[in-house]
């Protein structure tokens, strides 16, 4: 008997016992030949929000958001990758400011070769980075809401989809020397 799965571009399917996230294909396979023959992409399995803090300075509204999130840590326990994070919601000239820390899992088919990586260079592969962000933003952004909330501030949103790029050069740098 073949299993057979119809997929699109960024579908998830259960019918596996674990779960993964195909990239860019829209096939019917046999599920066997599916997973020899294609790269599967990592896939965030889990994750808590450990530690809330919020704190307002000033009755004043704010006038700007700055968000900002730092992967602290990256471990490999159990075959699953341990990502430790803090996320930081600075609203403008001192008003509030909101921090959450937590951990993601992710299975990975090589979870040591990306913990030696940021224990070298402190960098993710970009796909994997692009969904590690992008899940710790909508987790804390969504928590913080609610949060933000009680305290009458607005909501720690970010854009719903991140992508990582390399960076341009900076401003005012010039690969040209003046003559």
């Amino acid at each position: 008997m073949i299993n057979l799965l119809l997929l699109s571009p960024r579908a998830t399917t259960r019918s596996l016992t674990k779960k993964y996230i195909f990239v860019n294909y829209f096939y019917v396979f046999d599920e066997t030949f599916f997973l020899k023959s294609f790269r599967v992409i990592n896939m965030i399995t889990g994750g808590k929000i450990e530690n809330i803090e919020i704190k307002r300075e000033k009755d004043a509204a704010p006038t700007g958001l700055g968000i900002n999130v730092n992967i602290d840590e990256v471990k490999v326990e159990k075959g699953l990758l341990h990502i430790r994070y803090t996320f930081t919601a600075d609203y403008a000239e001192g008003v509030a400011i909101l921090k959450m820390s937590g951990v993601l899992l992710a299975e990975e088919s090589k979870p040591e070769k990306i913990a030696d990586e940021w224990k070298k260079n402190k960098k993710l592969p970009d796909a994997f980075a692009e969904e590690v962000l992008t899940t710790i933003t909508f987790a804390c952004g969504t928590t913080g809401t609610i949060i933000a909330k009680a305290m009458n501030l607005m909501p720690p949103m970010v854009p719903s989809r991140l992508t990582v790029e390399k960076a341009s050069e900076p401003v005012g740098k010039s690969s040209k020397k003046a003559a």
